[in-house]
């Protein structure tokens, strides 16, 4: 988390809460939809490969949504790669397929995806959230690889977690000017009869 939060101000700024992560909750793709149903904020999505060199890449998405086939996010979404190096892959401003969550409308792809179009994406989970398939190009983000050797891989964990705007601070009225404000409404309404 230290690492990632220097890549954005909302996510060192944020307060951090786990949504959604494989090991109680299982690979399940509807229930990461109806655990992000009761969240609004800043998505960041991590996976580690099971692999030789164990691979760590996602993204942050602001306002990561089940849409049942249509595009969540913005262009303050974008990609990452955690290891073996630290990367992050931005908008572009070209295209505007941030991300893509369909658990139930079986006429759409079933899956989630980042980046790319319904015909490709340039991440894809699988449905049971068990694959992840990568490119290194697409028109929404920066062109680079997520993965470094491989085009696919098995998931080994998988977490999601939502990060909230800052609380507002309250502000502080002195003494002073609140007892102003109202003694200069007492005199407007003391004009008007």
């Amino acid at each position: 988390a230290f690492l990632l939060r220097g890549t954005s101000r909302a996510l060192y700024e944020g307060s951090w809460e786990l949504a959604y992560t494989d090991w109680p909750d299982g690979g399940s793709l509807s229930r990461l939809s109806k655990n992000l149903a009761n969240h609004r904020g800043v998505a960041v999505v991590l996976v580690r490969a099971c692999s030789a060199e164990s691979e760590v890449l996602g993204a942050v998405i602001d306002g990561l949504q089940d849409t049942a086939g249509g595009v969540t996010g913005n262009t303050g979404s974008y990609l990452i790669a955690l290891w073996p190096t630290l990367e992050t892959f931005r908008c572009t401003g070209k295209g505007k397929q941030f991300a893509y969550l369909n658990s139930t409308n079986k006429k759409q792809p079933r899956g989630m995806g980042f980046g790319g179009d319904h015909t490709g994406f340039r991440m894809w989970f699988s449905p049971e959230l068990t694959q992840v398939q990568v490119s290194q190009t697409d028109l929404t983000y920066v062109t680079g690889p997520l993965l470094p050797h491989t085009s696919s891989c098995t998931i080994s964990r998988m977490e999601v977690w939502v990060v909230s705007p800052p609380s507002p601070q309250p502000r502080m009225v002195s003494k002073q000017s609140s007892n102003s404000s109202v003694h200069s409404g007492n005199q407007r309404s003391g004009q008007k009869k």
